[in-house]
Parts: structure tokens; sequence; C-alpha cells
């Protein structure tokens, strides 16, 4: 929720919300200049408030992986082996714009340096695919939590996390 208000009511306001155990539920607030706003004015005067929420819950998330690397995964060949061994219970893609991986078209592994044989099967049907995709779909495949932060703020993160189960 996010309240617009003049900034004199907001110290009667906040209070309130708070006896209300409302306060939690609140992402922020800005100065609504007067009550006879647009609802599209409305809108495009609350989307900092949620931009701003939304980065600093992504930063909170990357800050406990990044301090937390017993119990995280992070790069593209971690973040899929835990994913593959049913570790992963939040997985956090960041910025993989561009990155690849091998995937063998016979027996489904998968490896990030080019190839043209397979190092599992020697099969030389080998398909590149988006990093993104791959770890998009064994992740709804295991039931991970994903979070994808917009791309105007994944760049403020790594490539690719996660936050494992045990």
């Amino acid at each position: 929720l996010v309240v617009g208000c003049r900034e004199d009511v907001w110290g009667e306001l906040e209070p309130q919300l708070a006896k209300a155990g409302l306060a939690a539920m609140i992402a922020g607030h800005f100065h609504l200049s007067s009550f006879d706003l647009a609802p599209y004015g409305v809108l495009e005067a609350a989307k900092p408030v949620l931009a701003e929420k939304r980065r600093q819950f992504y930063a909170s998330v990357w800050e406990s992986i990044d301090s937390k690397p017993s119990q995280s995964a992070v790069g593209v060949d971690q973040v899929f082996r835990s994913l593959e061994s049913g570790r992963v219970h939040t997985l956090v893609l960041g910025n993989l714009s561009g990155a690849d991986v091998n995937e063998c078209a016979d027996c489904n592994k998968w490896w990030e340096k080019t190839s043209d044989i397979c190092v599992a099967c020697g099969s030389s049907r080998i398909d590149a695919i988006p990093a993104e995709e791959l770890l998009l779909r064994k992740a709804l495949s295991t039931g991970a939590e994903i979070l994808t932060p917009d791309a105007d703020i994944a760049h403020l993160f790594g490539d690719v996390g996660a936050i494992l189960r045990y």
C-alpha cells in the first residue's frame, strides 16, 4: 500500500496506521499536493515509492545471498547444480543477458563452455540456449520461488543467485 497525503497530515495518519496494525503493509508515502489529482497522476506519484521499495527488497535478498555463502549459491553452474539436487528455495535472476549454455539434445546434459560434442554422451546434437531459460525450467520443475528484478535494477545484482533450503 502506498499512501498519498499532505505532509502535515502524514504525521497524524502514520501513528493511526501503526495502531491499527497496518504499518507493515505500507510501502511508503508521497506528498499529495491536492485531493483532486486524477488517477493517472496518483499512479505516477506512487511509482517511485514502489520502485524504491522493490529495489530495497531485492537488495536485501541479494545481501542475504552474499552474506551466507554456506546457505546460498552464486553463478550459473552453482545455482543449476543446487537446482538439480532440489536445494534451491529462492532463485534470483539478475542480469543474465547474453549468457548462453550448451545443452545436449540426446541426454539433456548442459555445460557452459563452447563445444561441438556433448561432454557426457559424445553426441554432436548440441543446442545453445539462454542460461536464464535453463535455470527457469529447472526452478519451475523443482518448485523453487523465482524472483526476477526489473531490468532497470537487475544490473545492481550479480548474474544469478539462490537461497538454499539446507
